[in-house]
């Protein structure tokens, strides 16, 4: 996830929350959301965190890609088509996020509460 990688390169250069918020200019209460797996930083954002931890913001992202396995073919290429689209419009990205957070949620609750067979 974003987070644990965000969190391994900030303390991999020692910095800690509130260094990398005066280098990036992003809250250390944010960082802290992202790095907990809380929320997922915008694409500028990313931008910032990478530049202040002086790296890509593939090396943030790409790494997550390998923890990605989705083992249904059509929802991998679904998944695949938006994974890039950046919304246009405050609506359409609440409407993505809402989206995502409640495929999360479901996930989490799956993980509490096994189906029974």
């Amino acid at each position: 996830m974003v987070g644990k990688v965000l969190k391994e390169l900030r303390l991999g250069r020692g910095y800690t929350l509130v260094q990398l918020e005066k280098k990036s200019g992003v809250s250390y209460v944010q960082i802290t959301r992202y790095e907990n797996n809380k929320s997922m930083p915008t694409g500028k954002t990313l931008k910032k965190l990478a530049d202040a931890l002086e790296v890509t913001v593939g090396d943030i992202t790409e790494k997550n890609q390998e923890e990605v396995l989705i083992k249904d073919e059509d929802l991998e290429e679904k998944f695949k088509k938006v994974k890039n689209i950046v919304p246009e419009n405050s609506a359409s990205r609440l409407a993505l996020s809402r989206i995502f957070e409640l495929m999360i949620l479901e996930g989490n609750i799956n993980e509490i509460m096994p189906k029974k067979v």
